[in-house]
């Protein structure tokens, strides 16, 4: 089983493209959230999949905990927060496509869930767990990712980060890098884009430094254009599929799920990949994350593993 631990909120989605976030004239909310998606993504692939996280005990948390239970995944990790509300993003896409934040996260409800509430034996059943750095600017959240890491890694668990980072999110970048690497170090598997790269390891040469710490595979996404994949022992590029973008929001989600669905449908769960084994799964997920791009909404985009095939065999591929 995939357990994908963390974020689930509203994304609050802007009625038009291109202006700033003050000038948007209304929003419309969409069930998302980082881990969430990653979860919902699995699930339509054929993975069974648990969400483990927390939202408010009102109208939002209620009905996203509804939308993961009809997916069919396990919600039992699902927790309710009396006090704290579900946490909401409004985006804004600028004129040269780049997304604006505002969280509405001080505190959210996804930033409470404490060690406490962890649900073990979710964590016992664990064959991949998958987290990112959403779940670690706050307490107690903080130490819940580092219970939850512990337990699944004593199950047995390949362990997968996201570095997935949200400026608007963090006190400053310092503490932001500190943590990152931190955390990268848990991981066996650990994905970045090209500006967290640069932000976080100084460039490609850093990817070594990850290895070094005990990553066994980095991947590195670049947007349409391809991955970057690099092990102890192997390293190269999977081209991506160009496609016309709706937007991006959710793109690397829809990859990381793809991942890891495929590393779990063929049970290679040592995290000793070969590189033809990479490419195929990349190319899986590259599928994926480029359906994703041409819909609008986070969890709605997920694709099916029937659209991933049928896109896959348009250009030439097979799942």
């Amino acid at each position: 089983m995939l357990v994908s631990f963390g974020v689930i909120i509203m994304d609050m989605f802007p009625s038009e493209q291109g202006v700033g976030l003050a000038a948007v004239t209304h929003f419309t909310p969409v069930p998302g959230g980082a881990a969430a998606n990653v979860a919902v993504a699995a699930q339509r692939l054929g993975v069974q999949t648990a969400f483990m996280g927390k939202v408010g005990d009102e109208q939002f948390g209620r009905h996203l905990h509804h939308v993961l239970h009809q997916e069919g995944i396990d919600t039992r990790g699902m927790v309710f927060d009396a006090y704290a509300r579900t946490t909401l993003n409004f985006h804004a896409i600028r004129p040269d496509g780049s997304i604006e934040h505002l969280f509405y996260r001080n505190p959210g409800a996804d930033t409470a869930l404490a060690p406490a509430d962890l649900h073990t034996e979710i964590l016992d059943n664990a064959c991949v767990f998958h987290f990112d750095s959403l779940n670690l600017t706050d307490e107690p959240c903080k130490s819940a990712v580092d219970v939850a890491i512990h337990r699944a890694r004593a199950a047995g668990a390949l362990i997968s980060f996201d570095v997935n980072y949200r400026d608007v999110l963090w006190r400053d970048i310092a503490d932001a890098k500190d943590i990152v690497l931190e955390y990268a170090a848990k991981a066996d598997i650990v994905k970045l884009n090209e500006p967290e790269v640069q932000l976080f390891l100084g460039g490609p040469a850093g990817v070594e430094g990850l290895l070094d710490a005990g990553a066994k595979l980095i991947l590195v996404t670049l947007g349409e254009k391809e991955v970057y994949y690099q092990t102890k022992h192997v390293s190269g590029t999977q081209a991506g599929f160009p496609v016309e973008p709706f937007d991006t929001i959710g793109c690397g989600d829809s990859f990381m799920a793809g991942f890891l669905a495929c590393i779990i449908k063929e049970n290679q769960l040592t995290g000793n990949f070969d590189a033809a084994d990479i490419v195929r799964y990349c190319r899986t997920a590259s599928a994926g994350a480029s359906i994703t791009a041409t819909r609008p909404g986070c969890i709605p985009a997920m694709p099916t593993i029937t659209e991933v095939q049928t896109f896959l065999e348009k250009h030439g591929h097979t799942l």
